[in-house]
C-alpha cells in the first residue's frame, strides 16, 4: 500500500499583523478628547441637579419636622441661640462665632433632631454647600460639619421676636404659611453672599413646600456694586425699609410666589 503525502498540495495562509499608524492614533486620540470634552460638563451638570434636588428634599424634611415641633409646642417655632448678655431678642440675626462655639447643646433647627423630629442629622446640611468657616446667618440654614470649632450641633435658622402683651414672644407657624421660613445661603457682615447652587437656593414657606429662587432676585435690590459687601440679612432689611426701596422687590416676590 502506498502512502499519498498531500502536504505539497496544501496551501499556507499567513497573516500579517501590524500596528497602528500614527495617524490612526491621532485620530483616535482626537475622538477620545473630543467625547471627554462633551460628556464632563453634561456630568457636571447632572451632578449639580443632583445635588439641589437632594436639598430642596433636605430643606422639605426641615419643614415637616418644623411642622411636627409646632403642633407639639402650641404651634410654636424652635427658639433660636441668643445670647442675652449681648444680643437682644429683637436681633436674633446675630450669632457670632466667638461665644456660639462654646455652647454646648441643641438650639434651633438642631433641636428637631435631638427630639426625634428627624431620623438623620444629615439632612440639616446642604450638599453643596463648601464653605469650611462658621458664618454668620442671615435668615438662612445649613451650616457646615467643618465649622470653626464649634460643635457639630450649630445649625441655625432665624426667626424675628415679636413683642405681645408686654413681652417678647416667639411667633406661631400659623403666621408663616405664605411666608419663608429658612433658605440654604451664608452670609456674613462685610462679606459676599455664599450660594451654595452657583445661582439658585431652595427656600422653605411655612406650609411646609419648596420653592427654587434664582440670584438675578439678589441683584435687583438698588445696592448696585455694593452687593458684594452686602449680607442676605441686611438685603432682607433692606426691602423692609425706605433706606434701599429695591430691596423690596425680592421681599415682594419670595412673600407672594409659593
Amino acid at each position: 500500500m502506498r502512502t499519498i503525502d498531500n502536504s505539497r498540495n496544501k496551501t499556507r495562509v499567513f497573516r500579517v499583523a501590524h500596528g497602528f499608524t500614527l495617524i490612526e492614533l491621532l485620530v483616535v486620540i482626537s475622538i477620545i478628547s473630543l467625547l471627554v470634552a462633551i460628556l464632563l460638563p453634561a456630568l457636571a451638570s447632572a451632578r449639580k441637579a443632583a445635588r439641589l434636588t437632594a436639598c430642596a428634599s433636605n430643606v422639605r424634611q426641615m419643614g415637616l419636622a418644623l411642622n411636627m415641633y409646632a403642633q407639639d409646642n402650641d404651634r410654636h417655632l424652635p427658639e433660636v441661640f441668643i445670647n442675652t448678655s449681648s444680643v437682644k431678642p429683637w436681633d436674633s440675626i446675630n450669632i457670632w462665632f466667638s461665644w456660639a462655639s462654646t455652647y454646648k447643646g441643641y438650639r434651633s433647627v438642631g433641636i428637631l433632631y435631638d427630639q426625634d423630629y428627624m431620623q438623620s442629622w444629615n439632612a440639616l446640611y446642604c450638599p453643596s454647600q463648601r464653605e469650611t468657616r462658621y458664618m454668620q446667618s442671615g435668615y438662612n440654614i445649613n451650616f457646615p460639619q467643618d465649622n470653626g470649632g464649634a460643635t457639630s450641633t450649630r445649625c441655625s435658622y432665624n426667626i424675628m421676636y415679636q413683642w405681645i402683651d408686654g413681652k417678647w414672644q416667639i411667633p406661631l407657624i400659623d403666621e408663616f404659611g405664605k411666608r419663608p421660613v429658612l433658605w440654604d445661603i451664608f452670609s456674613a457682615p462685610e462679606q459676599t453672599a455664599d450660594i451654595a447652587h452657583d445661582d439658585k437656593w431652595n427656600v422653605l414657606y411655612g406650609d411646609g413646600h419648596v420653592k427654587l429662587f434664582q440670584s438675578d432676585m439678589y441683584m435687583e435690590t438698588g445696592f448696585g456694586s455694593d452687593i458684594k459687601f452686602r449680607s442676605f440679612r441686611e438685603v432682607i432689611f433692606a426691602g423692609q425699609s425706605d433706606s434701599h426701596p429695591y430691596a423690596s422687590r425680592m421681599v415682594q416676590r419670595m412673600a407672594s410666589n409659593f
